[in-house]
């Protein structure tokens, strides 16, 4: 039988294949981008509303579904002296449809441009051999209308402007969220080097502001966590304040820990090092390279702490807790058991804001051991199903009066 070729796949994702294997991908309802796999295989990622699962075809049992040609979204150049950060931006961008290329230095970076044709750069400032302003020069010679992103974790207004000034497309401060970056490329390789009337700024630095308040996770002590307090960022240290000193011996003096730290946006996370840790309440972390984005908000949350009772629906047995933090969306609350992610909480609450008390019903999102006072209680993170619509009143009045 012929075999004619056929397109498959999403927007600015194509792959060439027979007739057969595009009839047996349309009946299963396949939709994704196609990629290669070790061995006689490929792996064809669906994107499923659910989850994203990767199925793979044996190319000797399913000849028709041997993939002829595989155009990528673009071909992205990253440079950064970080090898571990970009291997992550690399697995990051080749699983968002590009064809990535990876190097350390300015004079890689430049010797690339100039070998093969490129989409857009991701250009770190700070690099060996030759640094990432004069690899941008160097590079804009070489090709004037190359999109260039510019990552740094220095608040250098000169290097920027300077940057600014040899056509940056945009920039992306130091730790930067992947999802967000990858949208950020999407936006910057389609529209090229004026994606906008002023260059585009990813600013994570705003996240990290004085006095902000973290959650210092450190998994060698059984998920114990601390809470923290920032007193100073640098360029690459964060200085903090542990809101109970005598929890210090719960924070190694070196090694690895997990933060937790609340924007207006989304709670994000993010994986760190400890630099020090004088045992008085005050500890150093390395500033990170990324974070993860751990849940989306749609509005900001108030840390209001209110003694509250929630049982399940139908249940006589109640449990008692207290408040972590409210929102428009949810709460965070702690109890002293576990409840199953899906489930349905039925909460009342003391006094919150101007209310004297609060009823309200919400879905379990996530459920984290936590140990507080001497004994283990759970955090738990709720949507509301059931607002109290006085409370979402007094959440917007009193987000109306800060401002």
């Amino acid at each position: 039988m012929a075999r004619k070729p056929a397109e498959i796949g999403g927007p600015g994702v194509f792959v060439k294949a027979t007739t057969r294997f595009g009839t047996f991908l349309a009946v299963n309802k396949v939709k994704g981008l196609c990629d290669t796999a070790p061995g006689p295989q490929f792996r064809y990622w669906i994107d499923d509303a659910a989850k994203r699962v990767g199925v793979f075809v044996h190319q000797q049992a399913v000849k028709e579904a041997r993939p002829l040609v595989i155009l990528s979204r673009g071909n992205i150049l990253v440079v950064d002296d970080e090898v571990n950060l970009c291997r992550i931006l690399d697995a990051k961008l080749t699983k968002s449809g590009y064809q990535v290329v990876t190097v350390h230095d300015g004079l890689q970076a430049v010797e690339k441009v100039q070998e093969r044709q490129f989409d857009l750069v991701l250009l770190d400032l700070i690099l060996p051999k030759l640094d990432g302003l004069e690899a941008l020069e160097k590079i804009r010679k070489i090709n004037a209308e190359l999109p260039v992103i510019i990552m740094t974790a220095c608040e250098n207004t000169d290097a920027v402007t300077r940057a600014r000034s040899q056509g940056a497309a945009a920039f992306v401060s130091k730790p930067f969220d992947l999802d967000r970056l990858v949208m950020l490329v999407q936006n910057t390789s389609s529209e090229g080097r004026s994606i906008s009337s002023e260059t585009t700024v990813m600013d994570g630095s705003g996240i990290f502001r004085k006095n902000q308040i973290l959650t210092i996770e450190a998994p060698e002590q059984g998920a114990e966590t601390v809470k923290a307090r920032l007193e100073e960022r640098t360029d690459a240290t964060l200085s903090l304040a542990l809101l109970d000193a005598s929890q210090a011996g719960l924070i190694p003096a070196s090694g690895d820990v997990q933060v937790y730290i609340p924007a207006p946006d989304a709670l994000y996370r993010f994986t760190t090092a400890v630099l020090g840790n004088g045992g008085d309440g005050c500890v150093a972390l390395s500033l990170p390279q990324l974070m993860y984005r751990v849940q989306r908000r749609k509005s900001p949350r108030l840390g209001l702490k209110a003694p509250i009772t929630c049982r399940e629906p139908g249940a006589r047995s109640q449990r008692k807790g207290y408040t972590e933090d409210i929102g428009l969306e949810g709460m965070s609350i702690v109890i002293p058991a576990e409840v199953a992610p899906g489930k349905t909480l039925k909460i009342e609450s003391g006094a919150v804001l101007h209310l004297d008390s609060v009823r309200c019903a919400g879905e379990v999102l996530r459920c984290e051991p936590v140990h507080s006072g001497g004994r283990d209680q759970w955090k738990v993170a709720l949507k509301f199903t059931e607002p109290d619509p006085n409370l979402r009143r007094a959440i917007l009045q009193h987000l109306a009066l800060s401002g």
